[in-house]
Parts: structure tokens; C-alpha cells; sequence
């Protein structure tokens, strides 16, 4: 599984720079422990926790790499995690938090 993400860089709809950022600064630990607190969390992603960090990391990047979590508020950095009905703030280059 590829372990980096590219992101690019736009002026007036022309990339104007990319870099590579590894997956796990892009979903950190703490953005992880957020999903602890979630009550009523789909089973799946209760197996994927208790089965680790680095795991549960792996679902977050699979989603991404299978195009699973749309960007719904582009001006607000919200995507949406369609399988599961989660609304996600990024912010800067990493997964900052989980809308309820």
C-alpha cells in the first residue's frame, strides 16, 4: 500500500507545486483517538481499532486511495467518509476532527 500522499498545489487552476506528505503525519495519533469517543461506531471500524493504530490508519488510507471520502465543503476542508457517514475536518495537511 503506498504509504505517501501527493498533494498539489493550484493558482488560477494551475498546479503550481506538489509534495508528498507520509500517511502517518496525514492521520495522526490523535485524529486516530478521536474515533474512541464516538458512540454507535459502525462495527468494522471498532474491529480496525482494536486491532491498532497503524491498522485503523491503513482503513483511513484505503478509503482515501479508493476515492471514499469526498470533499463535501471545499471552503471548510470538510470531506465526507460516505460509508460511514462521517463528516472529517482536515486542516493544513492533516486530519484534524471528526463532525458530529
Amino acid at each position: 500500500m503506498e504509504r505517501n500522499l501527493a498533494v498539489a498545489f493550484l493558482r488560477d487552476g494551475e498546479v503550481v507545486d506538489i509534495k508528498g506528505i507520509e500517511y502517518c503525519h496525514f492521520a495522526p495519533f490523535e485524529f486516530i483517538q478521536q474515533f474512541y469517543q464516538i458512540d454507535g461506531l459502525p462495527a468494522r471500524l471498532q474491529r480496525y481499532l482494536r486491532l491498532g493504530e497503524t491498522r485503523f490508519r491503513d482503513e483511513i488510507i484505503n478509503a482515501f486511495q479508493m476515492n471514499k471520502m469526498v470533499l463535501k465543503f471545499p471552503r471548510h476542508g470538510i470531506f465526507l467518509w460516505e460509508e460511514y457517514n462521517l463528516k472529517i475536518e482536515i486542516e493544513g495537511f492533516s486530519l484534524k476532527q471528526i463532525l458530529h
